[in-house]
């Protein structure tokens, strides 16, 4: 059950894209990934009629467009084949996989039941002229596995990827909340659970992100001061831990986001805004940090 929709010259930023016999527009975009010279969506593609639930009943879809924004096509995937199920999808989000493989996840819902959460992942090609449908996998069917995704759904990052190898870590709620841990083989289909690790950092009360590839995995947050936490993926223990206040002064720095930069041996950047007390005006910073968790001035 799968459909897909080739159209040209047709701005993301118009609503109306995607409407067919069946669905609305495109809504709640979750994960928006550039590659080359083209942006990849991930977002929930919602059925014009609500078939009796209390919020329109929806489908995973994943788009492509280019960077003026002109949609190229999209695939839009029905992975439940008991019509009598109405399915919504939330919290949508996009990986990168091998090649030009990417994986789209989010959080599955049963229209009128309670306790129906679930975490899927569809593996899609872009072939150049459409995406492809090349596997779907149920991330809660497995034994202890996790059914809810955080409160922040973009909080996911890739740790290993090859053609036959896709491991990645995603932060979830619920009764397995802390950061999850899953492996696909791409070639056999096979998914292992490899565990949820919680007390690895501070709070998630406040805005937080995770960034990183590899063996490492950063994640930033404020509570008056930037907060930063590095992981070692592999066995999924602290690095290190730090608070910056960014001018020695006790000022009030707020986290605003983060990304990783390859100056040496890496680390990440971070921006914000800060003030020197509460009444005073908010100035913007960049706050670049290394692997070893210095200022890099």
């Amino acid at each position: 059950h799968v459909r897909s929709r080739r159209q040209r010259q047709m701005c993301i930023r118009d609503r109306g894209w995607g409407n067919d016999d069946v669905h609305n527009s495109m809504d709640n975009v979750g994960g928006i990934l550039r590659v080359s010279q083209s942006y990849y969506i991930s977002a929930e593609h919602q059925y014009s009629d609500n078939q009796g639930c209390s919020s329109h009943p929806s489908d995973p879809i994943i788009a492509k467009s280019d960077l003026t924004g002109n949609l190229l096509y999209y695939l839009s995937i029905d992975y439940e084949p008991d019509e009598s199920k109405k399915m919504i999808w939330r919290k949508a989000r996009i990986l990168q996989g091998d090649g030009n493989s990417f994986y789209i996840y989010g959080q599955s819902e049963r229209c009128g039941f309670s306790d129906s959460e679930q975490i899927w992942m569809f593996k899609v090609t872009d072939t150049g002229t459409e995406f492809t449908l090349d596997g779907s996998f149920n991330l809660s069917s497995l034994s202890g596995a996790p059914k809810e995704l955080g409160s922040y759904p973009d909080l996911g990052i890739v740790q290993d990827v090859a053609s036959d190898m896709f491991r990645f870590i995603i932060y979830t709620s619920g009764s397995n909340s802390g950061l999850s841990k899953w492996s696909i083989n791409p070639q056999s289909g096979d998914v292992t659970y490899e565990g949820t690790y919680s007390g690895l950092f501070s709070s998630t009360a406040n805005r937080w992100e995770m960034k990183g590839f590899g063996e490492d995995l950063y994640i930033a947050s404020s509570s008056g001061n930037i907060l930063v936490t590095k992981i070692n993926t592999a066995n999924m223990t602290i690095v290190w831990d730090r608070s910056y206040d960014l001018f020695g002064t006790q000022s009030q720095d707020s986290f605003g986001g983060m990304t990783t930069h390859s100056i040496g041996n890496g680390g990440v950047a971070i921006t914000g805004k800060t003030r020197p007390g509460a009444g005073d005006e908010w100035d913007a910073f960049i706050l670049l940090i290394d692997e070893s968790g210095s200022r890099i001035e």
